[in-house]
């Protein structure tokens, strides 16, 4: 175990404290309701999207004047080996057009996202973000309306502004049943990352995700994939299994032993710098969620 007791430098305070109050957060949410399927989509829209509803934080975001903007994968040192961020597909569309639908789909509102839909593409982007409707529908939880998505020619692969794709978007919002049907039935990968170079399943588990970083194990052995290297270190050189004992993720740290984890004996300052250079990246990645 480490035993570094210096104080925490002051410019991570807030990070480790949004952090904190993120796996406060999605450990309490309730499972989200589900929509309930229409036969076809609707010939006409019956109703507008509530724009009196307050959004989610995801949206909110997408509703700012600011773009997102990508983190560089570095730890205060050249990072060599990862892509540069993948450049986000011209499927923009009318930009009032894809807002009212990315709000209908936070909502869950189906008949009015079927209505939406008839008068513009179902891959229509942010021009922001890069978010598609089954971004948002995976990352608010709603798997009944992702599979709709999905049937009606959603692109399980898009990749958002920050290189995520939709799987990836609903792992770190915590929503595994979302993760488990995209795996097993919709075909997604799980060997993805992000553009700054962190893997998906590192990242739920810095995020002491345990639930979903199981289903991207079990699901993906399930379907026959590329095993998931539980044991892969991040550009920063620590495995997950390094930053959950970093962090004190006591449960987390159980499961990946439990999995087969190897304990790479990280310790000393070039640890500490590296946990508080992912304490950053994490920052980042909670933000859009």
């Amino acid at each position: 175990e480490d035993d570094d007791e210096e104080d925490e430098p002051e410019a991570f305070e807030a990070a480790l404290s949004r952090l904190s109050a993120f796996r406060t957060r999605k450990k309490a949410d309730p499972e989200p309701s589900e929509a309930v399927e229409p036969a076809a989509p609707p010939t006409t829209m019956t109703r507008e999207p509530a724009v009196e509803a307050r959004a989610s934080p995801a949206v909110e975001a997408r509703a700012s004047s600011t773009p997102r903007t990508t983190r560089e994968p570095s730890c205060g040192a050249e990072t060599v080996g990862l892509e540069a961020p993948a450049e986000v597909e011209e499927e923009r569309g009318d930009a009032v057009g894809i807002k009212a639908l990315l709000r209908a789909v936070q909502e869950n509102d189906v008949e009015a996202v079927g209505g939406l839909l008839k008068e513009m593409d179902i891959n229509s982007r942010d021009p922001k973000d890069g978010y598609s409707a089954l971004f948002v529908a995976a990352e608010e939880g709603h798997t009944d309306l992702a599979a709709w998505l999905v049937r009606k020619g959603a692109k399980v692969e898009a990749v958002d502004a920050d290189g995520r794709t939709p799987l990836f978007a609903a792992a770190v919002a915590n929503r595994p049943e979302v993760v488990d049907y995209l795996i097993r039935e919709a075909g997604a990968s799980s060997d993805v990352s992000n553009a700054a170079g962190r893997h998906v399943f590192w990242a739920c588990c810095a995020l002491d995700l345990v639930d979903v970083a199981a289903v991207l194990l079990d699901a993906s052995a399930a379907r026959g994939r590329k095993r998931i290297d539980i044991n892969a270190k991040d550009p920063c050189g620590l495995s997950a299994l390094d930053f959950a004992k970093r962090m004190n993720h006591h449960q987390t740290a159980a499961f990946l032993k439990h999995r087969g984890a190897l304990d790479s004996r990280v310790k000393g300052q070039v640890s500490r710098l590296a946990r508080d250079w992912e304490i950053r990246e994490l920052d980042a990645i909670i933000s859009s969620s």
